[in-house]
């Protein structure tokens, strides 16, 4: 099963739902110290996902249109792999590094400073990375919306996500 995964030339990821703890200065989305976690593994045929997380954004641009924010980023996404165990992570495999770009839509948001909860969405992320030695790249699944809600508040000291 390790020789599947590590050979995959490419690997649809549906994110199911990502939701961010991060505490930094600004209102900034995506939040560049801190990361999306994404609760449930992703399973493919050959392998999970699991403990995946997309952090380290370097936004590339971020704007405003209509009421909603358009970004996009450069970002790397951390996870552990497991064998496919009947749709559950199964044997380990190993910790997975992958990076590229990520764009990202944020629904309600009319200006780059609102507070406030807004439903989020993937449109675009294409990662690659070495797995075993192999390069694998991670794709967005077009046929399913990776959708979150970060929320931002104000505090005393930062602004939190």
């Amino acid at each position: 099963m390790l020789k599947r995964l590590a050979t995959a030339p490419v690997l649809f990821l549906t994110f199911p739902a990502a939701f961010a703890a991060v505490i930094q200065p600004t209102a900034t989305l995506p939040p560049t110290s801190g990361n999306y976690s994404v609760i449930e593994p992703i399973c493919i045929t050959i392998a999970c996902m699991q403990n995946v997380n997309i952090g380290n954004f370097q936004i590339v641009t971020s704007m405003i249109s209509g009421n909603d924010q358009r970004t996009s980023s450069i970002a790397t996404l951390t996870a552990l792999a497991f064998t496919n165990s009947g749709g559950s992570p199964g044997t380990p495999l190993g910790p997975v590094t992958l990076s590229g770009p990520i764009n990202i839509t944020y629904f309600g948001r009319s200006t780059l400073t609102a507070l406030g909860t807004f439903t989020s969405q993937i449109t675009f992320l294409d990662f690659t990375g070495v797995f075993n030695g192999h390069t694998i790249e991670a794709m967005l699944n077009p046929a399913s919306a990776s959708l979150g809600r970060p929320s931002w508040r104000k505090s005393p000291v930062a602004s939190s996500v």
